[in-house]
């Protein structure tokens, strides 16, 4: 499987393909067309950072049936939005503010959207997700 990462090497960032304990840099799009650039890193060496820059961060809210306590579960879950800082990096400090009361850990599962749509039916999206999947592939 391959692994794609987005990483800091002193002021500049870049995406690439993890090979091992190295990681081939790459060009261009990471969800269209890209190369590599022919530079190699030591993975160890490298910041990792979180592995896209979206433009919007979209989340489900009332999902989590251990969540609503004595609330009804919504027919229809709100979507709402979260600021691109809720984005975490790997590693990264986790910071709890000191006065929260409630504060709870919960999976979370992402998907990246690569390509302008809109009003996609069902079938429509799953070869979206295909597509990036299979373009993918080694």
């Amino acid at each position: 499987m391959t692994q794609y990462i987005r990483y800091r090497n002193g002021s500049s960032s870049s995406f690439g393909m993890v090979d091992g304990a190295a990681v081939r840099e790459l060009e261009g799009d990471l969800l269209g067309g890209h190369s590599a650039t022919g530079v190699t890193r030591r993975l160890a060496d490298l910041e990792l950072l979180n592995p896209c820059q979206p433009t919007k961060v979209l989340a489900v809210g009332r999902n989590y049936k251990s969540h609503l306590g004595n609330r009804t579960y919504p027919q229809h879950p709100e979507i709402f939005y979260k600021p691109l800082t809720a984005l975490q990096d790997p590693g990264g400090s986790i910071v709890i503010p000191r006065d929260a009361t409630d504060v709870q850990y919960e999976g979370e599962l992402v998907l990246v959207i690569g390509k302008r749509v809109k009003d996609a039916s069902p079938e429509e999206a799953g070869k979206l997700v295909s597509l990036f999947q299979d373009a993918n592939r080694p």
